[in-house]
């Protein structure tokens, strides 16, 4: 019994120390990585394929079938001599000499790849220049050429980009109200915004102690770009206040209740731009102070919008599908941005 026994262990320690040359099969991923290769792994037919290149030798690489197969042309430059670069597209290394080029990635910044196969001065994009430069239309970097209209984000929060410059904002976006008190805040020297509101879910707007929400003060616009960076044009909406709801069977047929996150008591919002009819004076042009708005029917109040000669420049009155009546476009602050960034 005793023979048995050590015999048994003897075989077992025998097996335990047995090595596989990867080209016999495998058993496991471990036979398929002897000393100084890695990357391979042990099929279940008992044959070893490569998870990536590493897994293959010199000259090869791992195709999408998880074999290793030898390597035609090049991939990179690091697959190519000294002196040489690598053609990426047709897979050939050629001489690196002087300007020579294949593609843009060849050249140095601020330059492309002619059609001589020569890098020269020139750009396709933003991407072919350098820092604080851009591309120009006639296809040139131009280190003057701070911002596009169209890429505000390149400026400061509260800067606009004005004829190609970062232009810090000098208007009375951002600045401080009370929305209580009105937009008189908003209007100083012959300024033309309104007070808005911030996020009334968001603890850093909200006044100490907890009360009413701080407000700012937000320019009229027509599109993002009348906007400062870390701000973009949106709708103003207004909404009857007094018509309190708590469900939708509070408020006329129709009108859905309008209730923020975790409030028990809300407000009636319109359903049709008909709803929309006691802020009807939005979209006409006060002569007497040159500007959209001013009182309402059945004593609503309209603050004075955007400048206006005519009822043409205000905007028409409609009820949005967030049960607003949108009455003008103006900046407000980007979400995740506060004033206090400017």
């Amino acid at each position: 019994m005793r023979i048995f026994i050590l015999s048994f262990v003897m075989v077992l320690s025998a097996c335990a120390s047995e090595t596989r040359d990867p080209a016999d099969g495998c058993r496991t991923d471990a036979d398929c990585n002897p000393v100084g290769l890695e990357g391979r792994f042990c099929r279940v037919n008992g044959e070893c394929g490569c998870l990536d290149d590493s897994g293959c030798g010199d000259r090869e690489y791992c195709n999408t079938l998880g074999s290793c197969q030898p390597m035609s042309g090049c991939r990179s430059n690091e697959d190519c001599i000294n002196g040489e670069i690598c053609d990426v597209v047709l897979s050939e290394c050629f001489e690196a000499s002087g300007d020579a080029c294949r593609q843009d990635s060849h050249c140095r910044t601020g330059q492309i790849c002619g059609p001589e196969q020569f890098c020269v001065q020139a750009c396709r994009g933003d991407g072919d220049c350098g820092l604080y430069s851009l591309c120009t239309e006639e296809g040139f970097c131009d280190g003057d050429l701070q911002c596009r209209e169209d890429q505000m984000s390149r400026c400061g929060f509260g800067d606009r980009c004005l004829g190609g410059a970062c232009v810090p904002n000098a208007g009375p976006n951002c600045r401080p109200c009370d929305p209580q008190l009105g937009d008189g805040d908003c209007t100083r020297g012959g300024d033309v915004a309104i007070c808005l509101l911030y996020d009334l879910d968001d603890p850093d707007h909200r006044a100490p102690g907890g009360g009413q929400a701080r407000g700012y003060c937000g320019e009229f616009c027509r599109e993002d770009t009348d906007c400062p960076n870390g701000m973009g044009c949106g709708e103003v909406g207004l909404v009857d206040s007094s018509d309190e709801c708590q469900t939708a069977a509070d408020c006329p047929a129709g009108k859905p209740c309008m209730r923020g996150e975790g409030e028990v008591r809300g407000y009636c919002g319109c359903a049709t731009d008909a709803d929309c009819s006691a802020f009807s004076s939005a979209s006409r042009c006060s002569q007497l102070v040159g500007r959209c708005g001013g009182p309402g029917l059945g004593g609503f109040r309209v603050p004075f919008l955007g400048p206006c000669q005519s009822d043409q420049d205000c905007e028409p009155v409609r009820c949005n599908e967030g049960g607003q009546c949108v009455v003008a476009r103006n900046c407000g602050i980007d979400e995740g941005v506060m004033c206090s960034s400017f």
